[in-house]
């Protein structure tokens, strides 16, 4: 009987194998699997992801000067980087993007590394971007290519663009679209190790019930469904706002502003995350991909964990955190070195990389595994 068993499932093997031999072209089993995570640049984000984004599709929605866009560039910075033979695609649909919000992302925009491709015409876009992919697979030295669409709300079909303004346009037709454009799409995207994220708004809309306004994404449930990752990028009001002094008691004392909260809920994840709201610091004034504020959520940290004491108005590492520093190579900071006030720790994490560093890769390390 044993062996009866085993011809039979040699058989079955052997019948799969032929049959995906036959239809090469129609399957990705023969490829390798790509894995790769690429950072955010949020301490706070990245725990939440548990690494960062890996390939496939994901979806950046909410309102707007939300952060999407800027979210999405610096990813896309990380992605060059960290991805071998890494390619920014940036598919400008609508008007957001500028020089000033380039370079505050910190992108490679050199034409080896980065592209905007201006157009908001649906068949177009799938064109470009199916031929790109189509001319990659299979090349292990080949591109890998990020694609960020901004916004597919902007998108239209070549024979709407065509149509006199007051003829009727297709019912549905944005979301018919995207659900065809991400049917074709998803499954080469992902296997073949590329990575597309896709901005769209929300709309809101009153709810009479007394329990605030809701939202509803533009573009039908078709991105949701095929996105890893789903994510709305909140509105932000008054506490959300970081000041130069943020613990005075009035505004006035507060002096101007510095910085803000950006916030973000997990409408669909992948690691049991959704449902989930997070939010990361932003500083204003700085360039080449340092806007988030890593430095002030590395000290909220090192507070929550007990790694920094605090005295009145001074602080001081405790033992623990100088042991992560030593062994990550620092050996300048000593047990008893006071700081007077959370401004001079974030100008120490600020001037130093290397302390920087060592603390986020400590809290990564345990909390989430990077490829």
């Amino acid at each position: 009987m044993a062996k009866k068993e085993q011809i039979e499932k040699e058989s079955v093997v052997s019948s799969i194998n032929d049959f995906l031999k036959d239809h090469e072209g129609h399957h990705y089993n023969n490829l390798p699997e790509v894995h790769y995570c690429v950072k955010t640049g949020s301490l706070n984000f990245e725990i939440t992801l548990d690494g960062g984004f890996g390939p496939g599709i994901h979806r950046f929605s909410g309102v707007n000067e939300g952060g999407k866009t800027s979210c999405a560039l610096q990813i896309g910075a990380n992605f060059q980087k960290q991805v071998k033979n890494a390619y920014v695609i940036y598919i400008k649909a609508e008007g957001r993007l500028d020089e000033r919000v380039l370079a505050r992302s910190g992108l490679d925009t050199r034409e080896e590394k980065f592209k905007v491709i201006k157009s908001n015409e649906c068949e177009m876009v799938y064109d470009f971007i199916n031929m790109l992919i189509d001319n990659s697979k299979g090349d292990e030295n080949g591109k890998k290519f990020l694609f960020i669409i901004d916004s597919m709300d902007a998108l239209i079909r070549a024979e709407d663009q065509k149509k006199a303004f007051d003829e009727s346009q297709k019912v549905a037709g944005g979301a018919l679209m995207a659900s065809t454009f991400l049917k074709k799409m998803s499954l080469k995207i992902s296997e073949l190790g590329h990575m597309m994220i896709i901005i769209s708004q929300v709309r809101s809309t009153i709810d009479m019930g007394g329990h605030g306004p809701s939202t509803t994404e533009a573009g039908g449930n078709a991105i949701k469904h095929y996105a890893s990752y789903s994510l709305e990028f909140r509105s932000r009001y008054e506490p959300d706002k970081i000041y130069e002094n943020n613990n005075a008691a009035s505004r006035l004392a507060k002096g101007k502003q510095i910085g803000h909260w950006c916030k973000i809920l997990f409408k669909k994840s992948i690691n049991e995350k959704t449902g989930t709201e997070i939010k990361y610091p932003i500083k204003y004034g700085r360039v080449g991909g340092k806007s988030i504020w890593v430095e002030m959520e590395i000290f909220d940290l090192l507070m929550a964990w007990g790694l920094i004491a605090k005295s009145g108005a001074w602080f001081n590492f405790k033992e623990a955190a100088i042991k992560i520093l030593n062994e990550n190579g620092v050996t300048d900071i000593a047990l008893d070195t006071k700081y007077q006030g959370e401004s001079k720790i974030f100008d120490l994490l600020e001037s130093r990389q290397d302390i920087t560093n060592a603390f986020f890769n400590y809290f990564t390390g345990l909390i989430c595994k990077n490829d």
